[in-house]
């Protein structure tokens, strides 16, 4: 037999044969999904030093003379370790099975002198377990070191040369193959698995980590929206209230004079008064805003109050002609929001936001209404925010039909009940020529707008998508709600019932300029001061009427045709709830 060692090329003697193969014990192979990140590292670096030490060989023999072929050892029989009960098989001899198990030793490397094994001979995972991926191991089955077959019986204790499986993973060798027994395309393939392996392990790891990361944060971000509360301005109220200054003076909206025309001992004189307004819990007021972008005017102006404790939602549409007195040519509400922009020293869409606060402020001191948050939408925004709610289904009260080259506003629309998106909507709303009460009978179309939308958010969408078509509207609207906050009361008002929601038209009566020809829209001051202590009062004590006509000066003006109508006062409020108008549409009275 012919016994090689890579290392001193020398050849071991019979009686060490044992030692040997003792050395090798146990050689079983490992399924490659098995090898720990470690050993798959040790046995890369393995391979390429292999690989160089492979090369180097045969760098070193070509530039040598060929070493003598050795001579060939023969073991007696008689010599060889054979167990007592040991029956070799019919036809097979002791020594050819000694002498096929010395051809395969000397083929390894048994130096134990290898790069980065720290001493110790390491075996690869036989090249056949490729074949084998994701098996487990056979118990009992040994590695033939020839690599060809596997060998074992069903009690190794019978033969010394077959060795029991390991019974732990800890126990599997993997110590690595010599460059004799793995050549270039084996370590090229071996490499590639490997690799491949070490790929999806990482793919996994990352997908785990993210899906985690994103578990804990919709936990975090639902635990979040439960325990959270939009903070409000505990500050003074933005309008005049009565108070006194710190320093004793009066507050500068104070008028010295009265307020309406008249003469002194019998106008309005604004008191003076020292009791402080505190915030109601949970009550929130909104300005809501809908802007034609071509020409900068407001044509939808709505206040709504949101009382959280109670579930009531309560909104109030102020009309676009509402005549307003601020020292200019300009008379109507509409036309304050594109003063205000034109004033603006800004640019973009900083210009278009300080035109919105100005509005919300002019808006609050005037009706004596803290607003907390404002939304405005163009009509572009209004188009996309329908067609990502999937549209309304509502009765068209008539037919419609307006044509506005200069606006690019073409409305053509059929009576009857109708499924409208986005461009229908708009037609929708921004019709009003044919109303016979002019911007009144738009506002009451506009009511059943509202109704039907309310409806079918609460019928067909649930929180989760509302949030979502939250975040898609926050692309198209300015406002200073965060998406919390969108979230805070989206998730209370899924419970406001239709039957607690509000509509009420700023009361008020119309005027005609007796010199222009002109008309306004003028409230009517006791009629919507008890309209914002009812429903849109933030505070825990009522407005009085003093502090409102000192405020709301700004809505009448010494004209006898427009303060006569800002005097007085009736009995009907006009306020409608949004179940009345989805059982009983309004007839809107058009021509």
């Amino acid at each position: 037999m012919i016994l090689e060692n890579n290392k001193n090329q020398t050849t071991p003697t019979v009686q060490n044969r044992e030692q040997i193969l003792q050395s090798l014990q146990p050689l079983t192979t490992v399924p490659l999904d098995q090898l720990s990140d470690e050993q798959v590292n040790a046995l890369l670096d393995r391979l390429t030093a292999l690989k160089q030490q492979k090369r180097a060989e045969k760098e070193k023999a070509a530039a040598q003379t060929p070493p003598p072929a050795l001579t060939p050892v023969h073991i007696p029989a008689s010599e060889a370790p054979i167990p007592d009960n040991h029956e070799p098989a019919p036809g097979t001899s002791v020594l050819k099975k000694a002498d096929e198990a010395e051809a395969a030793l000397s083929r390894v490397d048994l130096s134990g002198d290898t790069e980065g094994s720290d001493g110790a001979a390491v075996i690869l995972p036989d090249p056949s377990c490729f074949d084998h991926l994701g098996e487990e191991p056979t118990s009992g089955v040994d590695f033939d070191p020839s690599m060809s077959t596997y060998t074992g019986t069903d009690t190794p204790a019978e033969d010394e040369r077959n060795y029991a499986a390991p019974k732990t993973d800890s126990d599997y060798d993997t110590r690595p193959l010599s460059s004799d027994d793995m050549d270039e395309e084996t370590i090229a393939i071996y490499r590639t698995l490997v690799r491949k392996r070490r790929r999806q392990r990482q793919i996994l790891i990352t997908l785990i980590t993210v899906f985690t990361v994103l578990l804990l944060f919709g936990a975090g971000f639902g635990a979040y929206l439960l325990l959270y509360e939009p903070t409000v301005d505990d500050a003074p109220p933005p309008f005049w209230s009565g108070e006194l200054q710190p320093d004793g003076g009066s507050n500068p909206n104070a008028p010295d004079a009265p307020v309406i025309g008249g003469d002194d001992d019998s106008g309005i004189q604004a008191p003076v008064i020292s009791d402080s307004y505190e915030r109601r819990d949970n009550v929130y007021n909104f300005l809501v805003l809908g802007v034609d972008r071509a020409a900068n005017l407001s044509d939808v102006i709505m206040v709504v109050s949101y009382d959280i404790k109670k579930q009531t939602v309560h909104v109030l549409s102020l009309p676009r002609d509402t005549y307003i007195n601020v020292g200019s040519s300009y008379h109507k509400l509409n036309a304050y929001f594109s003063a205000s922009y034109n004033r603006s020293a800004s640019r973009g869409a900083e210009r278009y936001r300080d035109a919105i606060e100005s509005m919300t402020a002019f808006i609050e001191n005037g009706l004596c209404i803290r607003l907390d948050r404002y939304v405005c939408m163009d009509t572009a925004g209004f188009r996309e925010i329908i067609d990502a709610i999937g549209g309304v289904d509502m009765e068209v009260p008539f037919d419609m039909h307006y044509e506005d080259p200069e606006q690019d506003l073409y409305i053509h629309l059929k009576a009857g009940y109708q499924h409208l998106d986005g461009a229908k909507a708009e037609q929708f709303v921004r019709y009003r020529s044919g109303y016979l009460e002019g911007d009144i009978g738009r506002i009451s179309a506009q009511r059943l707008f509202l109704t039907a939308l309310v409806n079918q958010v609460k019928t067909k969408l649930d929180l989760s998508s509302a949030v979502s078509i939250a975040k898609t509207a926050l692309q198209y609207v300015t406002t200073d709600l965060t998406v919390a906050e969108i979230g805070y009361f989206a998730k209370n008002a899924f419970s406001v019932d239709l039957d607690s929601m509000t509509f009420t038209t700023l009361p008020g009566g119309g005027v005609i300029n007796p010199d222009t020809g002109a008309s306004y829209y003028v409230m009517y001051a006791e009629n919507v001061r008890k309209l914002v202590n009812a429903q849109f009062n933030v505070y825990d004590r009522e407005i009085s009427r003093e502090v409102f006509l000192s405020n709301s000066r700004k809505f009448t003006s010494d004209a006898p045709y427009i303060s006569s109508v800002f005097l007085t006062e009736i009995n009907d409020s006009g306020t409608v709830t949004a179940g009345d108008i989805q059982s009983d549409a309004p007839d809107i009275p058009h021509r």
